[in-house]
C-alpha cells in the first residue's frame, strides 16, 4: 500500500510538470481535473457530442520510459486504476493497457 501511495503522489507531480510542458500554465488545473474525470466530463461531453464509445489512452511520456523495476510497478497501478473507472461503463469506454 505504501509503494502505490508514493507511486500515486510521484505520478501526480510528474504529470502535472509533464502537462505544463503542453499546456498553458494558467489552464493547468482545469486541464488535470478533466483528464483525471474520466467517468464525469468525459462521458457527459461525450454524450453531448455523439461520441459512442471513448477509448483512453496514457499519454506521453509513458510508462515504457521507466528502467527502474521498483517504478516500473507504475504500470500496474495504471492499469490498475483505469481498468476500475471504465468497469461500470464498458459500453462507452475502453482503454489501452500500458506495457
Amino acid at each position: 500500500m505504501t509503494l502505490f501511495l508514493n507511486t500515486l503522489a510521484w505520478q501526480k507531480k510528474r504529470r502535472k510538470r509533464d502537462a505544463s510542458l503542453y499546456i498553458a500554465l494558467w489552464d493547468c488545473e482545469r486541464y488535470m481535473r478533466q483528464a483525471h474525470d474520466l467517468t464525469g466530463v468525459r462521458l457527459q461531453s461525450s454524450n453531448e457530442h455523439g461520441i459512442g464509445c471513448t477509448v483512453i489512452s496514457l499519454t506521453v511520456p509513458g510508462t515504457q520510459g521507466i528502467a527502474d523495476k521498483t517504478e516500473a510497478e507504475t504500470a500496474t497501478v495504471t492499469n490498475n486504476w483505469i481498468a476500475e473507472q471504465v468497469k461500470e461503463h464498458r459500453d462507452l469506454l475502453g482503454a489501452f493497457a500500458c506495457l
